[in-house]
């Protein structure tokens, strides 16, 4: 997933003993700047794989019961 725009520091903590010095990046990403309507959608939106599996199971013997049900409460 894209990420926001902002400042990347590398790294984030580190310890340092007394006299040692260390590298540390710092980077900007300027996708911000570019930031349309369509962007920020990519960016709301969770990528969800589109699968017809919703994961219920109809049940048979209690959808005809129901619609038994339904007669008989139409026929009286």
């Amino acid at each position: 997933m894209m990420g926001m725009s902002g400042l990347t520091v590398n790294p984030l903590v580190k310890p340092l003993e007394a006299g040692r010095s260390t590298l540390v990046s710092i980077r900007y990403d300027s996708q911000f700047r570019d930031l349309d309507y369509k962007t920020m959608q990519k960016l709301t939106t969770p990528d969800i794989p589109e699968s017809k599996n919703t994961g219920l199971v109809r049940n048979k013997r209690l959808e005809e019961r129901i619609k038994r049900e339904k007669q008989e409460r139409s026929d009286s």
